[in-house]
């Protein structure tokens, strides 16, 4: 390993990996891509080529045999992670997940025994922990300026392109519709912000058709330990919006735009007159920062930020959550 500098290979080089994982990764300080792996060689060399990365692989197998990479950036579809993890830790990689970790609690589990056994440090990109807007109002609640939360509202929702992610539309390869691919992302931000884990989960579904293989929307209901009431809601058929609001007995507070590198995140405080007073918080590059103190995990030989514990909290969820479900 080059000193104080972790080598990648994004496995799964897709529309995201394309537009989102690699550009960030290009700018870490202590992280440099150095191949790609997608199944269509010529496809891959030809993407190497027009972003300047040196190498291109169209098996997994083939990238992490390469003893020029450290660590691994698996960015392919969700029922893939579980194997695809499992490979690299044989070959004495780190590995860095895209969320959801996997498609069941019982897979994370065995990659987390697979990680530990292989000495390799195993992350899981909940990359929304790393924007200025969660990290605002997690340390408003710390704070205690809220008083007591006692209730949760959390939103996703996009209008879906069959087109450019066909996969999040079978249920077999994304564990799951619109919870899956986006309440995942909620669920974290809440577990992270609040420091407490969900339980007693309830949830309605509504699916594209009568028989529909996955949900387009979802509401779920869920409690937090200390007991505060959370309402989750996930779309994949209408405009975009996110939100995430704390109803606390002081006062409430709230994200109305979570931060992405090309914007800033857009949040509110009332202190009880109903006005939400909007501020913007400085942009910054949330994916950028994820992969970085990855590789600074594993230059210091310290544990991940969101280790495979976390992804696995957030699986469990996501089980009870398709477990209970009822399609309306």
């Amino acid at each position: 390993m080059a000193a104080q500098t972790v080598r990648y290979g994004i496995i799964g080089y897709g529309r995201f990996a394309e537009r989102r994982i690699a550009p960030s990764l290009m700018t870490c300080q202590h992280s440099r891509l150095v191949a790609i792996q997608k199944r269509d060689v010529e496809a891959a060399r030809r993407k190497a080529e027009e972003a300047g990365i040196p190498k291109a692989y169209s098996s997994v197998e083939e990238l992490v045999a390469d003893p020029e990479i450290d660590a691994v950036f698996i960015a392919s579809a969700n029922a893939l992670h579980y194997e695809q993890t499992l490979i690299a830790a044989r070959a004495g990689k780190h590995v860095l997940v895209e969320k959801p970790m996997a498609v069941s609690a019982a897979q994370c589990e065995e990659m987390i025994r697979a990680c530990r056994s292989a000495g390799v440090k195993l992350g899981v990109g909940h990359n929304m922990r790393y924007t200025n807007a969660v990290r605002w109002l997690r340390q408003l609640v710390r704070s205690g300026e809220l008083g007591r939360v006692a209730s949760v509202e959390a939103l996703f929702h996009i209008v879906a392109d069959p087109r450019l992610r066909t996969w999040v539309f079978d249920g077999k390869v994304a564990g799951g519709g619109a919870f899956a691919d986006l309440g995942v992302h909620l669920v974290d931000a809440v577990r992270f912000v609040l420091g407490e884990d969900l339980q007693q989960i309830r949830a309605l579904f509504r699916k594209e058709q009568q028989g529909g293989e996955v949900e387009i929307g979802v509401s779920v209901l869920a409690a937090t330990e200390s007991g505060a009431l959370a309402r989750f809601d996930t779309w994949f058929e209408l405009p975009f919006r996110t939100e995430l609001v704390l109803y606390g007995t002081r006062k409430a507070a709230g994200i109305v735009r979570f931060d992405a590198p090309e914007r800033a995140g857009l949040v509110f405080e009332d202190d009880g007159d109903g006005k939400r007073v909007l501020r913007e918080l400085p942009s910054s590059d949330p994916y950028r920062e994820e992969i970085d103190r990855f590789s600074l995990a594993i230059l210091g030989d310290v544990e991940p930020d969101i280790p495979g514990e976390e992804g696995l909290a957030n699986q469990r969820i996501l089980d009870a959550v398709y477990n209970v479900g009822v399609e309306v």
